[in-house]
């Protein structure tokens, strides 16, 4: 019998450029989670650009600090409930 695909084992498919030039950080992530996320990222690679295509988003003006915070503020569940509300309103 075979065993079902786990998505925790699955390789992350999505490559996310933060910063630019000698700052340049390269991070890995699984797309549907960061999608999850982000609306913004949700229409990069739901829609026919660049972005889905290469399975890479570049954003050369936030820094990782500054990609840090906003993963941690996306996973806060307050924020969650604030950002669903403001799209019911």
């Amino acid at each position: 019998e075979r065993e079902p695909k786990r998505l925790r084992s699955s390789e992350p498919d999505l490559e996310v450029v933060l910063g630019s030039g000698e700052d340049e950080v390269k991070k890995w992530y699984h797309s549907p989670t960061l999608a999850s996320k982000s609306k913004y990222i949700d229409a990069m690679l739901s829609a026919p650009m660049r972005e889905s295509e290469a399975r890479k988003i570049t954003f050369p003006d936030i820094t990782p600090e500054i990609w840090e915070k906003m993963m941690k503020f996306l996973d806060s569940p307050i924020a969650v409930r604030r950002m669903n509300e403001g799209d019911v309103s």
